[in-house]
C-alpha cells in the first residue's frame, strides 16, 4: 500500500522556520540604531564587522573592532574591543585615515559627537625597542581616558587592509 502524500508545510521544522522568520528584525526597523549590550559592552547594531589584533604598549594582546553600522554610512571603532573608547566615524574620516595610513603620516580625526564629548581617533608611527621602524599606533582619546593599540608586521598589514576596505565600502558616500 502506498502512503498518502503529506503536506510538509505544517511540519514542526517549517513551523519553527516561519516563526523565527517573523521574529527577526529587518535592518531598517526603528530600533536598529539602539546599541546592543553583549557581555557588558554596549555596541551598535552592525551590518559588517572587521577585527584586527594588535598589542598594547606593554606587549599584551589587544583587538580593535570596526563595525559598519546598519545605516551603511557610519563606522564604529572599538579599540580594545570595549565601548569605553568607542569612536563613531563617518565616511570622510575613514578616507582621511586611509590616505594618511598608506603614507605612514600621523593623523587625528574627530569622531561624531556623543552627548557633550568629542572623541578623537588617531594613527601615528611609533618606535619600539624591538622594531625601530614600521609600527603604527592607533589611539583613541576621550576627556577622561585614552587607549593605544600598536600594529606591526602582519597586524599592520591587516590594519591597512581593513581601513582601505572600509574606505572602499564608504567611497560612494563621500
Amino acid at each position: 500500500m502506498i502512503a498518502p502524500h503529506t503536506d510538509n508545510s505544517h511540519s514542526a521544522h517549517s513551523h519553527r522556520a516561519r516563526t523565527s522568520a517573523r521574529k527577526r528584525k529587518r535592518v531598517g526597523d526603528s530600533d536598529s540604531r539602539k546599541p546592543l549590550v553583549h557581555k557588558g559592552v554596549r555596541m551598535h547594531k552592525f551590518a559588517s564587522r572587521w577585527c584586527v589584533k594588535g598589542m598594547t604598549p606593554a606587549y599584551g594582546p589587544c583587538t580593535t573592532v570596526f563595525d559598519l553600522l546598519v545605516d551603511l554610512e557610519t563606522i564604529a571603532v572599538y579599540p580594545g574591543a570595549t565601548d569605553a573608547h568607542a569612536v563613531l566615524l563617518n565616511a570622510d574620516k575613514i578616507t582621511r585615515l586611509n590616505d594618511h595610513l598608506s603614507d605612514d603620516i600621523a593623523v587625528e580625526v574627530n569622531g561624531l559627537s556623543v552627548g557633550s564629548t568629542q572623541p578623537r581617533l588617531g594613527l601615528r608611527p611609533v618606535q619600539l625597542p624591538t622594531a625601530p621602524r614600521g609600527p603604527i599606533e592607533l589611539y583613541a582619546k576621550r576627556p577622561l581616558s585614552s587607549i593605544q593599540v600598536i600594529y606591526h608586521k602582519n597586524s599592520l598589514v591587516a590594519l591597512r587592509e581593513t581601513i582601505a576596505e572600509l574606505a572602499r565600502v564608504l567611497a560612494p558616500i563621500c
